[in-house]
């Protein structure tokens, strides 16, 4: 009796401490602002107007592409990281080998910016070189 009690506690124990990662969402909401405000945002290869709230993978780096006429265009590529949940899975890896499971899902990581503003600039013209003097006379 003594010894199935154990084994229970141990059990609940296990699955308490199992991969907690796995029960996160695998999407985080990135709120994506520009300016001007009339840009066209390509995230993750799909249009959008800004601003916009989108959910994208939480372990995979989003990728925005932001443009507008007479703008520069802009990339921004935001990266992934291990969340502080994954952190935990990790620990309890080491002690209990089980958790490892929650490394596994998109739950562990996080992106490393969930509000993202992006300012665009117009294109750098430089100034008009000074005309060429032309040939000096008597000599060709």
């Amino acid at each position: 009796m003594k010894k199935q009690i154990l084994k229970s506690i141990i059990t609940i124990g296990l699955i308490a401490v199992t991969g907690c990662s796995a029960f996160r969402s695998s999407t985080q909401v990135m709120t994506v602002t520009t300016n001007p405000q009339n840009a066209m945002l390509t995230i993750n290869g799909i249009k959008y107007h800004p601003p916009v709230q989108v959910p994208v993978k939480r372990d995979q780096p989003a990728i925005i592409q932001c443009e507008a006429a007479g703008f520069e265009p802009q990339l921004r590529v935001i990266e992934t990281h291990l969340n502080g949940t994954g952190a935990l899975d990790v620990a309890g890896f080491l002690l209990f080998l089980f958790p490892g499971v929650g490394l596994l899902t998109p739950g562990a990581h996080s992106l490393d910016e969930t509000t993202v503003n992006i300012d665009l600039y117009h294109p750098y013209v430089a100034p008009n070189p000074p005309p060429v003097a032309s040939q000096r006379e008597g000599h060709h």
